[in-house]
């Protein structure tokens, strides 16, 4: 027989005793859960007490059983907290998408160290798939006032059950399955409300904006960049205004452009909104723009499956808000000195005569239908100045008057 000295005899002796304490008087009871059943999503809470001391690192686990209520032959661990000392605990975690509708469902808490589990939650509780949708789409990309348009429902849920809530503006104004028919009666953005539901009584509500488009007068904002020359742009998420005469290359997306009379657009980006008067054309090279055209525009290379048309017999735009723009085509841009000016006569054969005008006037410019200046006049100091516009060829021409906070552009007509 081998000799063992004493001190590792000892050695032995102790680890077997802190052995034999761990393994035993370790327990763990579950409190009842407060619900029957949940949907997937849902948050659950389930309230333990553990006795005894656990070992180094052990982990509490709540686990859910198999649609049985079986932990033998699968389960789902849901969260886990560490915790060596004995005490009353609280474990919150959220029903897994993707498991199985069932009424057999049990909960149960394993403690790691040493292996110990508790007795389940004690009764069965149902677990009931909440449906799902990444959201509605519609082609083509323009919804049009008073034409029927069709939505679909992304990736709807099996068996699940679709309400569309569209409001009084819509025909019909309620709609139950994964596709809709739609007719908006008048254009501005609209509000869809979409409510699905499973056969076991989950649900989930989700709410989005559309734009419908019509051939009302849109607003060209303050923020717009006046675009006076040929030229490119490859900014992203922008308004331009184009004047007369202008052809401008749009490389970036989401863009929205306002064409005058004459102006022409080659537009290379995507998912943009373009506004084109009479006698102004644009060359489409992107995919899933809009496109609102007034009656004597020219747009080609549209795809009717990726982009969008509304078709006006006229367009007009409303420039309460627009920024200066030597080519302004209407009148007023910020103009509050200025709103009693007139332009006598007009058309006019060659002298035309300024009224009203404010004190303050720093300059007075003829812009051709380019917006180029042909003729200026500096620091006026009379309410009334004549203008000669004989040596000018017939044609249509606009007055800029500008004082230090305000600029006004009307239009007259050499004959």
């Amino acid at each position: 027989m081998k000799y063992m000295p004493s001190h590792l005899r000892f050695a032995v002796v102790s680890c077997v005793l802190i052995l034999s304490t761990l393994a035993s008087g370790q327990t763990i009871t579950m409190v009842p859960i407060a619900s029957s059943s949940f949907c997937t999503g849902d948050s659950v809470t389930v309230n333990f007490n553990a006795t005894g001391i656990w070992g180094h690192k052990n982990a509490f686990t709540l686990q859910l059983s198999d649609p049985s209520g079986s932990f033998s032959s699968g389960f789902t661990n849901l969260a886990s907290l560490q915790d060596t000392l004995p005490g009353s605990f609280k474990i919150s975690a959220l029903i897994p998408e993707g498991i199985a509708n069932s009424t057999g469902y049990r909960l149960r808490i394993l403690g790691a160290v040493p292996y110990t589990t508790s007795q389940d939650n004690g009764s069965d509780f149902s677990i009931c798939t909440t449906p799902r949708f990444y959201g509605i789409e519609w082609a083509p990309t323009a919804i049009s006032a008073g034409i029927s348009e069709r939505f679909d429902i992304i990736s709807p849920t099996p068996l699940a059950t679709y309400t569309w809530i569209l409001g009084a503006d819509a025909s019909p104004d309620t709609i139950v399955g994964n596709r809709a028919n739609i007719i908006f009666l008048s254009g501005g953005d609209k509000i869809i409300t979409i409510n699905a539901t499973t056969t076991c009584g989950c649900s989930v509500s989700k709410t989005y904006s559309v734009h419908v488009y019509d051939c009302s007068k849109p607003v060209i904002p303050k923020r717009s960049i006046v675009m006076n020359n040929d030229s490119a742009t490859t900014l992203s998420n922008s308004v331009f205004w184009v004047n007369p005469g202008v052809k401008l290359y749009v490389i970036g997306s989401y863009d929205t452009v306002f064409q005058e009379p004459g102006s022409t657009v080659i537009a290379r980006g995507n998912e943009s909104v373009f506004y084109l008067k009479t006698g102004s054309s644009i060359s489409n090279e992107g995919i899933y723009s809009t496109f609102i055209l007034a009656d004597g525009s020219s747009i080609t290379g549209f795809d009717q499956y990726m982009d969008g048309k509304v078709t006006c017999s006229t367009l007009d735009f409303d420039y309460t808000d627009a920024p200066p723009n030597a080519a302004h085509p209407l009148g007023v841009v910020q103009a509050r000195t200025l709103a009693s000016l007139t332009l006598t006569p007009n058309p006019t054969a060659g002298s035309l005569t300024v009224q009203n005008l404010p004190l303050g006037v720093s300059e007075v410019t003829v812009l051709n239908i380019l917006g180029e200046s042909i003729q200026e006049y500096k620091n006026v100091r009379s309410t009334e100045l004549t203008l000669d516009l004989s040596k000018f060829a017939p044609g249509t021409y606009y007055i800029r008057f500008e004082t230090p906070n305000s600029v006004i552009t009307k239009m007259v007509v050499k004959q």
